[in-house]
């Protein structure tokens, strides 16, 4: 099911042969489309397990029988600049107004320990002639709910973070099953959470096929997930 809108930029080399080189920014918003496709909540869960953007395919499994998501990503507009203790509107709401540069829609991602997590949460299927495929970039942010829950504590473990607690993604690519590149990304750094979109310049990673996500907390009660939008890669197809 293609779901987002995506931007593609191309040109043309007439060296040795003919060279197209795509840019896919990965947007989320697909106008109508996902407006008629979200719920009241603003989330869209799907239940097929994948979600197609171009050739980026995202990955969520499902509870059996349930229409909430095990872990994975799940597609949201819902957007909370409401910062209070004790508020959680919803923990797949973007801590602002919306995606990232006005999108209407972003991804949510949900880290679990269970057995029905996907293998990888990042899929890219490049074509035949491909020579190599590139990650430059995504935009991520915290949820409204990570973030009251680092200012003013979960009310089930612990209080406020203090200036040793963190909350962390980490991002790791791999090319035929061997990891090629790593990033840490402090999304609550101490009393300091992440609250708008924020550039996370991944063009060092190089090429890749698929990219793992996972999230760690120095507070064991500290809900995992994080927004992520503008996931931008770019590949090139070689002509003889």
């Amino acid at each position: 099911m293609l779901l987002a809108a995506l931007l593609a930029v191309s040109c043309m080399n007439f060296g040795t042969g003919s060279q197209n080189t795509y840019q896919f920014v990965c947007t989320y918003d697909s106008g109508t489309q996902t407006d008629e496709l979200f719920g009241e909540d603003s989330v869209f869960f799907f239940d097929s397990g994948t979600l197609y953007f171009g050739p980026v395919c995202h990955y969520a499994k499902m509870k059996a029988g349930s229409h909430i998501p095990e872990g994975g990503f799940a597609l949201s507009k819902g957007c909370d600049t409401l910062v209070a203790e004790g508020h959680v509107a919803s923990r797949y709401a973007v801590c602002g107004t919306s995606g990232s540069e006005r999108s209407k829609a972003f991804l949510v991602w949900k880290d679990t320990l269970s057995t029905l997590m996907p293998e990888h949460a990042v899929t890219v299927t490049y074509p035949n002639n491909t020579s190599s495929g590139d990650l430059l970039w995504m935009d991520v942010n915290n949820t409204a709910a990570v973030v009251n829950a680092a200012l003013y504590g979960t009310g089930l473990e612990g209080g406020p973070f203090t200036g040793s607690d963190y909350l962390t993604l980490k991002v790791r690519t791999l090319l035929s099953g061997k990891q090629v590149y790593e990033k840490e990304i402090k999304l609550v750094d101490g009393t300091k959470p992440i609250r708008e979109w924020t550039l996370v310049d991944l063009s060092e990673a190089g090429q890749f096929d698929t990219m793992d996500l996972s999230m760690s907390s120095s507070r064991p009660d500290m809900p995992l997930y994080c927004c992520l939008d503008n996931f931008t890669i770019y590949y090139r197809e070689i002509y003889e």
